[in-house]
């Protein structure tokens, strides 16, 4: 096979040098083998991820029944106040017929807050999801504690 293109030669030898780096050189004894894969087993692996999704439901379940606090607040800016337009002769007797007296009401600035405190007293499906959780942690844990023999693919 000949090859004159300086783009295919070019394309071609770039392929071909990175293939001494595709892999990693690392050499074990057969104990570190084997650690190797039975800590890599995918068995293994799923049961850490759901041994760590139990613990985050346990602590999700456990926050329900902690004191939940919430604040809100409010702050307002009236930039150009509504004017009112009325009979002067309301306020003022001695004002002339068809006379109109116009006048502001309301203030520049408004602002509240409001800040709320909920406790949870006593609820049953409170206890039994925290005991639901955490015998599904004591489960996983047994899972962990599986002699690594069983975990051989052999």
């Amino acid at each position: 096979m000949k090859i004159t293109n300086p783009k295919t030669l070019t394309l071609f030898s770039l392929c071909f040098s990175f293939i001494g780096f595709a892999q990693d050189q690392s050499a074990f004894s057969l104990a570190e083998a084997e650690e190797y894969g039975v800590n890599n087993n995918a068995k293994v692996l799923n049961a850490m991820l759901r041994y760590e999704a139990a613990q985050k439901k346990i602590w999700e379940t456990t926050a329900m029944g902690l004191p939940q606090v919430s604040a809100n607040g409010n702050f307002q800016n009236l930039i150009d106040i509504p004017t009112s337009v009325v009979d002067a002769t309301l306020f003022n007797p001695n004002a002339q017929p068809g006379e109109v007296m116009t006048f502001q009401m309301g203030q520049k600035y408004s602002s509240s807050l409001t800040f709320n405190v909920n406790q949870l007293v006593f609820d049953g499906s409170y206890i039994i999801g925290l005991q639901f959780v955490n015998s599904t942690v004591s489960w996983l844990k047994r899972l962990f504690q599986i002699p690594k023999p069983k975990l051989k693919p052999w």
